[in-house]
């Protein structure tokens, strides 16, 4: 069900250094595509150093989705080996950009093989909602609070700054296909225009 236009408190617990909200996450070697690092337990890797990922060989990768595909088209020219990463992809969505699109995901999908997931993250890093591995909605951590204002998501993490998210959606309370409980952001799809299409039917 729809929640009416209210407030969603959902608790005002600080989390610095948020975990990657994937079971297991903390024994997995995680990289995050950046020159510093948003998780804990997450060693980043900006450009210069990708060449350093086959030592490490991470397990899971972390990042932006225009750093991500950066990374996915190193690896199709051969020149970044991250055959090692076998879990998942988490690519980060900072309020107010765009949100994962359809033909990043298969990109990502194809060229890592592994499940791609988004992660809403608000301007001071603070983790604000994750995508369900059933891929129904986001859903909201512990530390974060979500409501509607003039038809656009808001978020608000720790009790602090209202972020404007840029995206339309509402708020599911409805007990989540993945059984986990507590309320899920869920997105309405945005319409594609002639190029995404385009490029959706080049990776088909």
């Amino acid at each position: 069900m729809r929640v009416p236009v209210t407030l969603m408190r959902l608790g005002r617990q600080s989390v610095r250094a948020p975990k990657l909200p994937f079971p297991g996450a903390v024994k997995l070697r995680a990289a995050q595509i950046a020159p510093i690092s948003s998780f804990d337990r997450v060693t980043a890797f900006p450009p210069e150093q990708w060449h350093d990922l086959q030592a490490f060989r991470p397990q899971v990768l972390v990042g932006l989705q225009a750093d991500l595909l950066h990374l996915a088209a190193a690896v199709k020219l051969g020149g970044v080996d991250t055959s090692s990463v076998d879990h998942a992809v988490f690519v980060l969505t900072e309020c107010g950009d765009q949100a994962l699109l359809d033909v990043s995901r298969v990109v990502l999908w194809q060229t890592f093989g592994v499940p791609v997931y988004e992660l809403l993250v608000g301007k001071q890093g603070d983790l604000l909602a994750s995508e369900c591995q059933a891929h129904q909605g986001w859903h909201i951590e512990a530390n974060a609070e979500f409501f509607i204002r003039n038809g656009e998501l808001r978020a608000r993490a720790c009790g602090g700054h209202i972020e404007t998210t840029g995206l339309a959606g509402y708020i599911e309370t409805a007990t989540c296909a993945c059984g986990r409980a507590g309320a899920r952001v869920m997105l309405e799809p945005a319409p594609l225009d002639s190029e995404t299409w385009n490029e959706l039917a080049a990776t088909a």
